[in-house]
């Protein structure tokens, strides 16, 4: 019997949503009208109760943030941080009771931290794309901005302190008042990671663009490296950068 999902909340980048379904909060379960994947699911084992399922995903909290527990048949179901939500839709498996461990919510961790890039054209400075404005027409809202001549740019954030980087976005140039649009110029984008400013060399991910107007462009760091530094680097064009966005977890 299809039941419909009242949607709390999304944190579009983690890719999922918080739901409440007759007043029991959870963020997926394992049917989510047929949406929802395989590889969802971190593990699926036999164990004696409730609790020991709980305690299951506990134990792989860097991992799990919701379990599925069946008790006619001792299945457990853990399942990791990324969700389907297309659907508004769900349907509870047999005899399967769904619970929330914890809901990640990750805040923006390189807003207002200093900023610093290879080169600057006019006044377009590198940490305008760390002030919170989210406006890009680069003219009125004042993106980042290397210099024309510049053939290898890069622009760095220091967040202060060690994270472990799970994701970076990129907020690219939209039509300015002249409706000028160079917005395909984002492409062929390195993000790397580093402790010091010396070595921002660890691997986070890879955009090849081309890039179009007002894109944010989701860049997954898979292996979560650890680093006070997230660099972002091209070799194709100039760089310019309408606001930046940086997730992880402190360590």
């Amino acid at each position: 019997m299809l039941k419909i999902i009242q949607v709390l909340q999304c944190f579009p980048f983690l890719s999922l949503c918080l739901f409440r379904i007759h007043g029991r909060e959870f963020i997926r379960c394992p049917n989510l009208n047929g949406v929802a994947r395989e590889e969802l699911r971190l593990l699926d084992l036999l164990l004696g109760s409730r609790l020991s399922c709980g305690t299951k995903c506990t134990e792989h909290k860097d991992k799990c943030w919701s379990y599925a527990w069946n008790k006619y048949t001792n299945r457990c179901m853990l399942y990791s941080e990324r969700s389907s939500n297309e659907s508004q839709t769900f349907q509870e498996e047999n005899n399967c009771e769904h619970y929330t461990v914890q809901v990640p919510v990750l805040s923006d961790i390189a807003l207002g931290k200093p900023a610093a890039q290879s080169s600057m054209y006019l006044n377009y400075a590198a940490e305008s794309a760390v002030d919170g404005n989210r406006g890009t027409d680069i003219i009125q809202d004042l993106c980042s901005h290397t210099d024309t001549s510049d053939t290898n740019p890069w622009w760095r954030v220091d967040l202060e302190a060690v994270y472990s980087i799970t994701m970076v976005r990129i907020l690219n140039r939209g039509m300015d008042i002249y409706g000028i649009d160079v917005s395909d110029r984002l492409r062929d984008v390195t993000v790397t990671v580093g402790l010091t400013e010396s070595d921002i060399n660890t691997p986070c991910g890879f955009f090849a663009g081309p890039g179009s107007l007002s894109q944010l462009v989701a860049i997954d760091c898979p292996t979560s490296p650890f680093g006070r530094y997230v660099q972002i680097s091209m070799t194709t064009e100039y760089l310019s950068l309408c606001e930046v966005d940086v997730f992880g977890v402190k360590v």
